[in-house]
C-alpha cells in the first residue's frame, strides 16, 4: 500500500513539473485578431504621412523563459505585402533589442526561396495595444528611408507624440 502512494505522488510530481516547464518555455498560447487604425509617416516630417489599417491575425506565446513569438499575419492595407508572400514568425527579442522582431516575409518564385526584409517591429506592450512598425526603405512599393506605422494613431500629432513618448520610455 505504501508503495503504490509513493508512485501516486511521484507519477502527480512529475505530471506538474512537465506542466510548469512546458509552460515557462513555451507559453500559453493567446488568439491575436486585431484590426488597428495606424499612422504612417517619417518623422519630423509633417507632411509624410496617412491613416493606415493595420490587420494582425495569429498565435502570440510568451513564455516566462525566452523570447516572445507571433504566429500568424500582418498586413498593412497600403502595401499587402502578404498577397503573394508569408510572414515569417516574429520573434520578439527580449535580450538585445528589447521587443523587437523583424518583420520579414518569404515566397516560392520560380521553384527559389525569396525573403524580403520589410522592416521591424516594437511591441511596446504584451497586450498589443501599442506597436511601432519600421519601415524599410522600398522603391518597389514606395516606402521612402525612416517610415514608421504606429499604432494607435490618427493623424501627424498623434503619432509624433506616441511615438516620441514610446521610444523615451
Amino acid at each position: 500500500m505504501q508503495s503504490n502512494k509513493r508512485i501516486v505522488i511521484i507519477a502527480t510530481i512529475t505530471i506538474i513539473s512537465l506542466f510548469v516547464l512546458i509552460i515557462l518555455f513555451y507559453g500559453i498560447p493567446k488568439e491575436i485578431s486585431k484590426n488597428f487604425i495606424a499612422y504612417e509617416f517619417i518623422p519630423n516630417e509633417t507632411n509624410s504621412g496617412e491613416e493606415v489599417n493595420v490587420q494582425m491575425e495569429g498565435v502570440y506565446r510568451n513564455p516566462v523563459v525566452g523570447n516572445a513569438i507571433f504566429t500568424g499575419n500582418m498586413v498593412i492595407n497600403k502595401y499587402d505585402l502578404t498577397e503573394s508572400y508569408e510572414m515569417l514568425d516574429l520573434n520578439f527579442d527580449s535580450v538585445f533589442y528589447e521587443n523587437m522582431a523583424t518583420l520579414t516575409y518569404i515566397s516560392v518564385i520560380d521553384g527559389k526561396p525569396k525573403l524580403e526584409l520589410y522592416g521591424s517591429v516594437w511591441l511596446v506592450d504584451r497586450d498589443f495595444v501599442h506597436l511601432i512598425i519600421t519601415l524599410n526603405e522600398n522603391a518597389k512599393l514606395g516606402i521612402k528611408d525612416g517610415t514608421k506605422v504606429v499604432i494607435p494613431a490618427k493623424d501627424y500629432n498623434e503619432a509624433f507624440d506616441l511615438y516620441n513618448n514610446l521610444i523615451a520610455e
